[in-house]
């Protein structure tokens, strides 16, 4: 008797879940499923996985979010609306505990660019981040006042602020990511200025308690690290201890960026200043009266006078260097301006009074001997004033030892001399021009 041949079961390849055919469509493998976390892939159901967008490990967010979530559309787009609204003054209106870690990120990462964290570690400014809260100030309204209390300490999240001494006196204007009231705490001591909102401010709030119990421990460490900075300026060397100490405890720091001012010409002297970090320089306007000649009729003629403003640079000062003592110990007002030319320039500050109670005469002297006497306006005028005339009294040499003859054959050129006088007139006022602009001085044609 035969036996029967089971029949060949014939398998759809296609569309069975565990087989896919090869490129030579000879041989079959078997596969797993593949799974991830978007849906599940089945590998014969889908014959090549999408190309999903990667995020690379240092693009932002990828630290907090998963590769897989980063790579959803609906998720990216959300997350751009909400990152938009990652501004420390709206972070810090929720209690730390409700705090996403989103925000918890952009929260450190703002902070760690202003001048109050950089010296804090890492355990004691995550303290004084869950701390902080926002206060909303309009424009033109008071911050605090002379004499009030010092209970709580500002940090600038947005807006300007105007510093003002005795209620008229205006001394400074503090931006973001600046310190305010600090001072009042690290004294325990009264305000001493009064703070105005110039534009619509937002405040990151300290309340005194959360300093002394947060902060003031690290400033110690601080206050010692400027101890051993002060002792490397030739000025503060020859100091004794205790009286490195009395100035390392009563600076101020401040962040200032590029071409910022600090002060301006005839503002009141408040501050002593020590730079710690970044450079500025000194400038001062002259200005001169130019006397111009024009014909007006028969015989006649008439004077026209203009005053023209001229910018020099005075001083360059660098690390280490200190400047703003000339005028407190003059008791006059500024005479000069002084600008940022570094970005993330930090200054220490020592207020006027304390200045004068720290200084000894012998201090001030030595003082004297380190930086050069600054020259005046009538100093500077009589030097712009005889640069000038030292130009135009050679250029009116040359033109008078000018003194072309006419051609002896051919045509005589009627206006040959006018011509080359001319040349020569224009030649030389574009080199006296170019010296003098290397100076940073300009000078007009007509003065010649």
């Amino acid at each position: 008797m035969k036996k029967r041949l089971k029949q060949p079961i014939k398998l759809n390849l296609q569309k069975h879940p565990l087989l896919v055919l090869n490129n030579d469509s000879t041989k079959s493998i078997r596969t797993k499923k593949i799974y991830s976390p978007q849906n599940s892939v089945n590998t014969s159901s889908c014959r090549s996985i999408p190309n999903l967008p990667k995020i690379e490990s240092d693009q932002e967010f990828s630290d907090v979010f998963p590769q897989w979530l980063l790579s959803r559309q609906d998720f990216q787009d959300s997350l751009s609306v909400h990152s938009s609204d990652l501004n420390p003054a709206t972070i810090c209106r929720k209690p730390h505990y409700q705090r996403d870690s989103l925000e918890v990120r952009a929260l450190k990462a703002w902070t760690k660019e202003c001048l109050f964290f950089q010296h804090l570690t890492e355990r004691t400014a995550n303290e004084v981040r869950k701390k902080l809260r926002t206060i909303n100030i309009n424009k033109g309204d008071t911050i605090f006042k002379q004499n009030d209390p010092g209970d709580c300490l500002y940090l600038v999240a947005k807006g300007l602020v105007e510093v003002y001494k005795n209620g008229i006196e205006f001394i400074d204007i503090i931006g973001p990511k600046n310190t305010i009231g600090e001072g009042a705490l690290e004294n325990n001591c009264l305000r001493n200025a009064t703070l105005i909102a110039k534009t619509p401010v937002s405040l990151l709030v300290l309340k005194n308690d959360d300093y002394n119990d947060i902060v003031r421990r690290q400033k110690h460490k601080e206050r010692f690290d400027m101890i051993e900075y002060l002792k490397s300026i030739p000025l503060f060397c020859t100091f004794y201890g205790s009286k490195l100490e009395r100035i390392a405890w009563n600076l101020f720091p401040m962040q200032y960026k590029k071409n910022q001012i600090i002060y301006s010409i005839n503002d009141e002297p408040m501050n002593f200043y020590i730079i710690r970090q970044g450079s500025i320089k000194m400038e001062k306007t002259v200005s001169l009266k130019l006397k111009s000649r024009m014909p007006c009729g028969y015989k006649s003629e008439k004077f026209f006078i203009r005053e023209r403003t001229y910018l020099k640079v005075l001083r360059e000062c660098f690390n280490g260097d200190f400047f703003g003592e000339e005028e407190i110990v003059k008791g006059i007002i500024r005479s000069c301006k002084v600008v940022c030319t570094s970005d993330d320039t930090i200054l220490w500050l020592l207020n006027k009074d304390l200045f004068l109670s720290v200084f000894s005469e012998k201090d001030i002297e030595n003082m004297a001997g380190m930086h050069a006497e600054r020259p005046t306006s009538k100093v500077l005028k009589n030097k712009l004033r005889s640069d000038f005339m030292g130009h135009m009294n050679r250029f009116k040499a040359i033109l008078d030892a000018t003194n072309p003859s006419p051609l002896n054959i051919g045509r005589e050129e009627p206006n040959k001399k006018d011509n080359l006088i001319r040349s020569f007139r224009n030649q030389h006022v574009n080199m006296i021009n170019n010296q003098l602009l290397e100076e940073k001085i300009l000078i007009e044609q007509s003065i010649l």
